[in-house]
């Protein structure tokens, strides 16, 4: 992850979710050549929205996972708050 950080978080603004949802999966161990290619790649082709991307494209689970946990949080930021009975 500290890699990740380093080397794609300048380029990608996406890696840094991706970087903060990880501890949070808590079964993420290492990441392998593929890992680190489809990481790469999947910074390189997806918008930081999400808004192009392809659930049934050939990203690792780790990726669809991680596109779960982005758009639940974002549906929990944009739900309203309900005001204030004064």
């Amino acid at each position: 992850m500290a890699l990740w950080s380093v080397l794609l978080a300048p380029r990608y603004s996406i890696i840094n979710d991706l970087i903060t949802f990880l501890p949070e999966k808590g079964t993420y161990k290492g990441a392998n050549k593929d890992i680190w290619n489809m990481v790469h790649e999947f910074c390189r082709a997806v918008d930081p929205s999400l808004s192009n991307y392809e659930a049934d494209g050939a990203w690792p689970s780790l990726l669809d996972d991680f596109v779960a946990w982005m758009k639940s949080k974002t549906a929990c930021d944009a739900e309203p708050v309900p005001a204030k009975e004064e």
